[in-house]
């Protein structure tokens, strides 16, 4: 895994949440306290469920895939083909079993723009 750092980091929240976040994949500061959305998008998520009247201990927090890309660059997770390597395709299943596990209501791609 060096490629994309060895440190993994795991999904936090109730599995009998309603509501799953998926990141694309760790940050650095997501690295450091390995939680998922504690850095600039967690900002973000905490601001609109804040606004929303949810509970951040509510919502199921998870990334594609569970490790920090060298740089922050998701494209490395990709062949020169743009064909997911193996650590991306591993991630998606992961996420497919934990949201099957799981069956929350909303699942959302945790985008911000920040």
């Amino acid at each position: 895994m060096s490629e994309w750092g060895t440190t993994r980091v795991p999904p936090i929240g109730p599995r009998s949440s309603k509501i799953v976040f998926v990141g694309e994949a760790p940050g650095a500061k997501e690295e450091e306290l390995l939680q998922p959305f504690v850095g600039a998008a967690g900002k973000v998520l905490d601001d609109l469920l804040r606004e929303s009247g949810i509970e951040r201990s509510q919502v199921y927090l998870t990334n594609l895939v569970k490790y920090r890309p060298k740089g922050n660059d998701f494209q490395i997770f990709y062949d020169d083909a743009r064909q997911p390597k193996q650590v991306l395709r591993d991630g998606i299943a992961e996420v497919m079993e934990e949201i099957m596990t799981i069956r929350p209501n909303l699942v959302e791609n945790g985008r911000a723009h920040v």
